[in-house]
């Protein structure tokens, strides 16, 4: 029933598969080498990188105080390196870093040690290459390794742990200042105080997050103010039918979804482009949930769900980087993932869900979907992406390659369904029922935007006489969209102009005109 010993015995089997594979080659059976080895090497470096003598410290209180803070780095960015779940014993951190002891050379070492100095310059990345390649040369398996033990992560919390410790034992110990106290100030003087980017095991912690925090968005964040408290959204959200423009055929969107990479969704107002955006998302958080949970290290497909108009005007080198920074700005993501999650949109582990591409001003567009082309082709085969838009004034897809599909009205059975997803009371659900058989009521059921405001005007304390619908409800409706309560909170799109006098009476005309004929809805 406990699944930790049997991961922690798999892990174990994999360590002294590695460990035979380095310590046999190198011949080194019986005289493993211990952590003190290493320690003794990073605290060698430490006082040269200060323009101190080892040998004149090694023995002293500094020189042991260095010794132990490079010990607890050591031992921390070895535990936090360990496998999801599994809290690391002692005897396997020592063995783990018996494993990695041939791969700190005196090169590895010294550039480890440049890595505190500048974490902002090359030796970021040349620390980690070094001691790759060091750790093969001994005989070690990395990809074995990498199965059971973070190799990323220990490499990027390593230099990171390292100054920390040194940093806390320099306060403590005035004659550790004194050994450190070169190296902190080239830190300091290179900009480095600043907030570093993620390690790859504090970005897996951001993307877990970010997933919670889309997924409880598209459940129940910023919802239309029309629809009812503690609402289930996921009851609403009905069966989705599509018809492809290229072959007019009709399928589910779940069929399509799967089969195509790039979509295109076009509808007319009120067929549920946006809520499209928000089900999809929270089905796509739920896939990567499962994923995560599951030990996944950062790789899952993750939604990034928002609207063209605000990525449009989001500061950003590039789109990637422009919808990471979106993330930042709505509290979905941490900053110090920004440049994780843009190499994660790069690379096509991420699928765009980009609603109401017809809201982007004229003065964008141009540039916008210039944007769109060129991380689509960056991405190859690899991009996926939803883009939402009305069918008045689109002029083709921004991206290559995309299907473009059209949102359809709702059936009678979905109507039903919606209106029981709705908890009205019972005598007031059926009579909703019996009125939307009405053949001119039913015409606007159809349509999802118009079912939710007869749903919700049925539940005021006022009601509504579906009977008078040319009155009551479409005056109603008309104030309810000239307040703009049909939009969520965060959509800060062109405000709808006032209605009054022959201008509403012209407008109640026109809604008139389209509600009486559902076609040109479709």
């Amino acid at each position: 029933m406990d699944t930790e010993p049997r991961e922690f015995e798999q892990a174990q089997l994999a360590i002294d598969s590695v460990l035979e594979s380095a310590f046999l080659t190198a011949n080194l059976v019986t005289t493993r080498p211990t952590m003190d080895t290493t320690v003794e090497l990073v605290a060698a470096a430490v006082a040269r990188a200060s323009g101190c003598s080892w040998e004149s410290f090694r023995n002293s209180q500094a020189g042991q105080a260095v010794m132990n803070a490079t010990r607890d780095a050591l031992t921390g960015a070895l535990n936090d390196a360990a496998p999801t779940g599994i809290l690391p014993a002692e005897d396997w951190t020592a063995e783990i870093a018996q494993v990695w002891q041939p791969a700190f050379t005196t090169d590895v070492v010294d550039q480890l040690v440049m890595r505190l100095a500048d974490p902002l310059g090359d030796p970021v990345d040349r620390f980690a290459r070094l001691a790759r390649t060091a750790l093969e040369h001994s005989g070690g398996d990395v990809a074995a390794l990498d199965r059971t033990f973070w190799v990323e992560e220990f490499l990027a919390v390593l230099p990171r742990r390292l100054l920390s410790e040194l940093r806390t034992a320099s306060q403590r110990d005035q004659s550790v200042h004194g050994l450190v106290e070169h190296l902190l100030q080239q830190h300091k003087d290179a900009g480095a105080d600043e907030q570093e980017p993620a390690s790859p095991g504090e970005f897996r912690y951001d993307l877990i997050e970010l997933v919670h925090n889309l997924e409880a968005w598209a459940r129940a964040g910023q919802l239309p103010g029309y629809l009812p408290v503690g609402v289930d959204t996921a009851a609403l959200s009905q069966a989705v039918r599509i018809r492809s423009r290229e072959n007019g055929q009709l399928q589910l969107w779940a069929e399509i979804a799967a089969e195509h990479r790039r979509l295109v969704v076009l509808a007319a107002p009120g067929l549920g482009k946006s809520w499209l955006i928000r089900s999809e998302t929270r089905r796509l958080c739920q896939d990567a949930l499962t994923r995560l949970d599951g030990g996944d290290r950062g790789e899952a497909i993750v939604p990034v769900p928002l609207r063209c108009d605000q990525l449009a005007r989001t500061p950003g080198q590039d789109l990637a980087e422009k919808a990471s920074a979106c993330l930042i700005a709505q509290g979905f993501l941490r900053d110090r993932s920004l440049e994780q999650m843009a190499a994660k949109i790069r690379g096509g582990k991420a699928v765009l869900l980009l609603d109401a591409l017809d809201e982007v001003i004229s003065a964008q567009d141009e540039q916008f979907r210039e944007l769109l082309r060129r991380w689509a082709e960056q991405e190859g085969g690899r991009a996926r992406c939803v883009i939402t838009s009305q069918v008045a004034g689109y002029t083709g897809s921004p991206v290559t390659g995309a299907c473009e599909v059209e949102l359809q009205t709702f059936t009678a059975d979905d109507v039903s369904a919606v209106i029981g997803a709705w908890n009205l009371p019972a005598d007031t659900a059926a009579w909703l029922r019996s009125r939307v058989r009405d053949r001119a009521i039913a015409m606007m059921a159809r349509i999802p935007l118009l079912l939710a405001l007869m749903c919700s005007l049925s539940a005021s304390p006022a009601g509504v006489d579906l009977t008078r619908i040319r009155g009551q409800f479409l005056d109603r409706m008309l104030r309810w969209f000239s307040t703009r309560m049909h939009r969520r909170p965060d959509d800060i799109g062109l405000s709808m102009p006032k209605l009054a006098g022959q201008e509403g009476r012209g407008v109640t005309e026109a809604l008139i005109d389209l509600l009486a004929d559902p076609r040109q809805s479709v």
